[in-house]
């Protein structure tokens, strides 16, 4: 039986705390087929270096090791887990923002605040931007915001002049500003990462979640112990069907705004 987990910037099981348990089942339940493995073999690609199984379990010598995205369904499997925190808290304290939500981004973030991680989907031209501006305000932490493009770090830079009185950092190529918020890209952080930097944020935002699944950030999410971890996305479904690790790494869809409703009313096109 299952017992203790801790739960830090990932899933720790430890042996001698789980004796009667064994892990390598749970090894098993969380490989799944390497889908580019099997697109490969139908199209009669070579599968050099490319692995059947997909196992999301880091084996260890003293445990293992899980994204914390799974939480919730090792709860739902071992629902008399008991959960060790070791998540980062660094409460700030912003002013409020001038913005004013429209009702569809009100359930939006109050579905996002009831939950300490996972994703929103959201159609384009929805106010994700805002959401996630929103969101760090309620949420009262210091917030790493990490974005894939120069034009998405612009983006978020000029909505917070826009509807805050923040001044967020900017960590891309030569610009290392690190504040209460700050803004960086993934192409500048995808690399091994000291604690003194990590365990700087309580929250950690990730837009265009759906590259999560590409290595590098995964392997850079997983490094952030930060309590608060969310992603934003408008296509959660990616073509190379590798979905399932970015619930691993963020935790699941908490909410999802339809783009019928939203043209049906009007708020976008």
């Amino acid at each position: 039986m299952l017992g203790r987990i801790r739960l830090s910037n990932c899933i720790k099981i430890c042996r001698d705390e789980n004796r009667n348990f064994d892990l390598e089942s749970l090894t098993e339940r969380f490989s799944y087929a390497n889908p580019l493995y099997h697109r490969n073999e139908r199209l009669g690609f070579s599968n050099y270096g490319t692995p059947r199984n997909i196992c999301l379990a880091d084996v260890r010598p003293d445990g293992l090791t899980l994204p914390r995205g799974l939480v919730s369904t090792l709860l739902n499997h071992y629902p008399r887990i008991q959960i060790i925190d070791r998540t980062v808290l660094s409460p700030e304290r912003f002013r409020p923002s001038r913005i004013l939500l429209k009702d569809y981004q009100e359930e939006a973030l109050a579905a996002l605040l009831r939950k300490n991680q996972g994703i929103l989907v959201s159609p384009p031209g929805s106010g994700k931007t805002i959401l996630g501006i929103e969101l760090m305000v309620h949420r009262g932490q210091r917030t790493l915001v990490l974005c894939h493009t120069i034009d998405l770090v612009r983006q978020w830079v000029s909505r917070f002049e826009q509807f805050t009185d923040i001044k967020p950092g900017i960590i891309q190529g030569d610009t290392y500003e690190i504040r209460d918020v700050t803004i960086g890209t993934v192409q500048s952080l995808t690399r091994p990462l000291d604690d003194s930097f990590t365990r700087q944020f309580g929250m950690v935002l990730l837009d265009e979640c759906h590259h999560v699944p590409a290595a590098t950030f995964q392997q850079l999410v997983d490094q952030f112990p930060a309590c608060y971890r969310y992603g934003l996305t408008a296509t959660p479904e990616r073509e190379d069907s590798l979905g399932f690790i970015m619930t691993a790494v963020l935790g699941p869809i908490i909410h999802q705004v339809e783009k019928d409703t939203l043209v049906a009313n009007g708020s976008i096109l």
